[in-house]
Formats: structure tokens, C-alpha cells, sequence
């Protein structure tokens, strides 16, 4: 066989193996499409349309780390492409490198100016990263090509919010409310506003506000605000064993069970399980639930809300953690 005739038998191969890897990634199938779309970079290393769909496939099974290092190859190669800029940035957000992901955003934007997507993805990586002002801009950017985008009001409208600029947020809650009278929360946070009581917020609202803070949460809480309630409550439940005298008497592990409730990331869970025989744990958040399980403290981890995991659980605990918990 001749080299000629050799090479396009090999382009044929490679077509072939390309083609099964689209349909393995469109069938759900994702690791086999990464694995046949690195077998074609293996021999075409700058197939950039290969990168994008393995940067995409990556996403998808949650290699943040190795997304990002795909997607950058491939915005090399793609400088003009908005697409592999922007999934760049979804990458490098869920790695919350916040900067270099709104430099990605920023890239996509330049190509795309007008894209809803990626002005609200923009924004929202901007506020979790703390830059408001950055953030105000892009949702006030997307409102006037969307004024209707639920999303970007109710996102908007907190950021107002959280700036004291409450006449603004007041009117972004109230355009939510005409269009989506019943939204998760928006009647709590406008009366919030205003000084009036409504009672316990909602679960879907709840619900919905840790779901969408679950990456940044520890970040937000921990290294920007120095949030030290659990190690505040840990040392109060050693210092209570110590004044009863039982330090000497007890066990290394006191608590036969202990139920965290509204546990979140696990803040107080990694604390407090030095001191338990068994720890449980139970919040609404399911993401909030995702993160905390990664971590591998709970022996037990339920996506509920408490008042009814607590009707429902037929558990004996001898040891109950609720830090910061009855404020929502």
C-alpha cells in the first residue's frame, strides 16, 4: 500500500471514530465520547472542533479542571468563536477562578455584544466574585434586550439589594411580581424592604437562593466574611462538657448521634463529627447537599426540610446542631 493510500485510510479511520464519538456524546454516553474524541487528539492535537465537543463532554461529567485546560487549547486555536469563549468561562466558574472567567465572558461578549447568555453569566460570575458595580452593569445591559428575563430581575434585584439601593430593587421585585405573581420569595424579599412581616420564606425560595450560592458559599461565607459560627457553637459544647465536669469521663466521642440540621456545605459537620459516634445531616439546598457529600462527613445526608424530616424520622439523636439555621 502506498503512503498516500495509507494517510487517507487513516483520515477514514478518524472520521469513523469521530462520527461514533458525536453519537456516543449525543446518546448520553459521555465517557466513551471522551475517550474516542482523545484517541482522534492523539493524532490531530489542534482538531479544534474535536477540543470544543470534548471541553463540552468534560462539562457535562462535572472535569471542571480538565475542561477548562481543553477549552483553552481550543480558544487558542478559536479566537473568534463566542461559543468556546463563553464555555470557557462556564469551566472556569465552576473552578471559581471568578477573574479568569469574566475575562473569558468578556471575550465572548466582544464577539457577541448582545448575547443574553452571556451578559447573565457575566453578571452573576461578577457579583459572586463581589465586583457589584461590574455586575449591575450587565444586568442592567441584559434588561434592556430582555425586559422581561425573570432570571436577570430577580438576580438584579437582589444585587440592588445587597447594594442599599432599595427604590431600585423595590421596582425590579414588583416588574418580577406583574410577571410571575407567584416567584419563590419575591413577596418576602419586597416586604423585607418595606419593613413587613411575612412569616417563615418560602422552601422554594429557600430552596432556590442556596442552590444557586452552592459553589461560592464557603468562599462568600468563610474567606470574605470570616464566618466562624460553627467553630463558635463547637467551642461552646466543649466548654459546656468541660464546666460539667465530664471531659475526663466521657469518651473521645461523646454523642452517639448528632443531626446537623440546615448543614449546608458542611461547615459545622467537619466540626462537630470529632465529637460523634454518628452524624447526620439535613438541609433544603440539594446542592447545598452535592457539595457537603463530596466531603465525605455525613454518614447520613437528606435534601429536606427539617420541620418535615423531623416529623418523618424514626432516628434517636442524642445531639442537635442548628447553626444559623432559624434566621431562614
Amino acid at each position: 500500500m502506498s503512503g498516500r493510500e495509507r494517510n487517507c485510510g487513516d483520515v477514514e479511520d478518524i472520521q469513523q471514530i469521530y462520527t461514533q464519538a458525536v453519537a456516543a456524546h449525543e446518546s448520553g454516553e459521555v465517557a466513551e465520547a471522551i475517550e474516542l474524541y482523545e484517541k482522534i487528539l492523539g493524532q490531530f492535537p489542534d482538531a479544534d472542533v474535536v477540543l470544543y465537543n470534548q471541553g463540552l463532554a468534560l462539562f457535562e461529567s462535572e472535569r471542571y479542571a480538565e475542561a477548562v485546560a481543553v477549552f483553552s487549547q481550543a480558544a487558542e486555536l478559536r479566537q473568534d468563536d463566542a461559543d468556546t469563549w463563553y464555555n470557557l468561562g462556564l469551566a472556569l466558574k465552576q473552578e471559581q477562578q471568578y477573574s479568569e472567567a469574566m475575562d473569558a465572558y468578556e471575550q465572548a461578549l466582544a464577539l457577541q455584544p448582545d448575547d443574553p447568555d452571556i451578559l447573565f453569566n457575566l453578571a452573576n460570575c461578577c457579583r459572586e466574585s463581589g465586583d457589584r458595580e461590574e455586575a449591575a452593569v450587565s444586568y442592567a445591559r441584559l434588561l434592556e434586550l430582555e425586559p422581561d428575563n425573570v432570571s436577570a430581575l430577580n438576580n438584579f434585584a437582589y444585587l440592588c439589594h445587597l447594594r442599599h439601593d432599595n427604590a431600585q430593587a423595590e421596582q425590579l421585585y414588583l416588574r418580577l411580581l406583574a410577571l410571575q405573581p407567584e416567584h419563590p420569595g419575591t413577596r418576602h424579599m419586597l416586604a423585607a424592604l418595606t419593613g413587613k412581616f411575612t412569616g417563615t420564606p418560602e422552601n422554594a425560595y429557600v430552596r432556590d437562593l442556596f442552590d444557586q450560592y452552592s459553589d461560592s458559599f464557603e468562599l462568600s461565607l468563610v474567606e470574605k466574611l470570616d464566618y466562624c459560627v460553627p467553630e463558635l457553637l463547637f467551642d461552646l459544647v466543649r466548654r459546656t462538657q468541660a464546666a460539667q465536669g465530664k471531659d475526663s469521663e466521657q469518651p473521645e466521642q461523646p454523642y452517639a448521634h448528632c443531626l446537623d440540621l440546615g448543614c449546608g456545605t458542611g461547615l459545622a459537620g467537619k466540626l462537630f463529627t470529632s465529637c460523634c459516634q454518628q452524624i447526620s445531616g439535613v438541609d433544603l439546598s440539594e446542592k447545598m447537599i452535592a457539595r457537603a457529600a463530596e466531603k465525605g462527613i455525613y454518614d447520613q445526608i437528606a435534601a429536606d426540610d427539617v420541620v418535615h424530616f423531623l416529623c418523618e424520622d424514626e432516628q434517636q439523636y442524642d445531639l442537635l446542631v442548628a447553626a444559623d439555621l432559624f434566621t431562614h
